[in-house]
């Protein structure tokens, strides 16, 4: 019970603390363009990119699903097992996001030396995780990898995670996982222009999806 409390008070101190932190998407994109690390011979731009790149490659895949389901059946061959079709594509866009993008930022990887920002940070990645846990515990494999779209039965659930005020739990926690993750790993030596393209661009992947899951 406590853990259902905290979710959503956790969440939106997050949230309020990430949008004080970098201000609207046009300001945000103005002062990318006119910095000098808007150059891919930047390493570390180029990791992020290429984060960013397969991100929205994955939300592609979950677009042609939502939207095609009968078509991506007929072309993956797919007709028994979708969903596990779907997972498997989630894993690759996982690996090639991975392999694309450490290679360039790993340079860069060590661990805050306040003791206090990765506490702060460890625990909203452990957020994030624990409203994925939460949605894949919820709806299971088949609700979680589109399996409604294919004729699966998939419960509707209107208790946690999905009653904490916002709509796609999942992606939710997912965000909150890589801002974290980010601000843990490479905020210590990367300027803050590198965490707001990462930011932005993430941040853009995730909200274009949930708002095509909303309103297509």
């Amino acid at each position: 019970m406590a853990s259902v409390l905290f979710a959503p008070i956790a969440v939106y101190t997050f949230a309020t603390s990430i949008r004080s932190s970098f201000p609207p998407l046009t300001a945000t994109i103005k002062t990318v363009l006119s910095c000098d690390i808007y150059n891919l011979s930047s390493s570390p731009l180029q990791g992020i990119l290429n984060f960013i790149t397969f991100s929205f490659v994955e939300h592609l895949v979950y677009t042609w699903v939502w939207v095609s389901p009968e078509s991506f059946k007929l072309i993956l061959k797919a007709k028994s097992n979708p969903t596990d079709r779907v997972h498997t594509l989630l894993i690759i866009c996982k690996f090639l996001q991975l392999a694309t993008s450490l290679p360039y930022l790993l340079p860069y990887i060590t661990l805050p030396s306040s003791l206090s920002v990765t506490l702060f940070c460890t625990a909203f990645i452990a957020l994030g995780q624990f409203l994925n846990f939460s949605v894949y515990k919820a709806i299971g494999k088949k609700g979680v990898y589109y399996g409604a779209k294919f004729g699966y039965s998939v419960p509707w659930v209107k208790g946690f995670p999905y009653n904490i005020g916002m709509p796609h739990p999942q992606y939710l926690g997912t965000v909150v996982t890589y801002v974290a993750g980010w601000r843990l790993l490479v905020g210590e030596n990367l300027d803050l222009e590198y965490g707001k393209v990462f930011v932005t661009g993430i941040g853009i992947s995730y909200w274009g999806m949930s708002m095509i899951e909303q309103y297509v």
